[in-house]
């Protein structure tokens, strides 16, 4: 999303493997269309 590759990391830090966005702005953190979204974001 936002034109941006989506990031992996294996092992993850929030889980066994995390795949996220850094949000509209690119950086880590944030908030609104700027926050981190990342499958530790999905509701189970």
């Amino acid at each position: 999303p936002w034109g941006k590759p989506y990031q992996y990391l294996n092992p993850g830090i929030r889980g066994e493997l995390d795949v996220f966005s850094l949000g509209a702005d690119g950086q880590p953190g944030g908030e609104g269309v700027a926050a981190d979204i990342g499958n530790w974001s999905l509701n189970r």
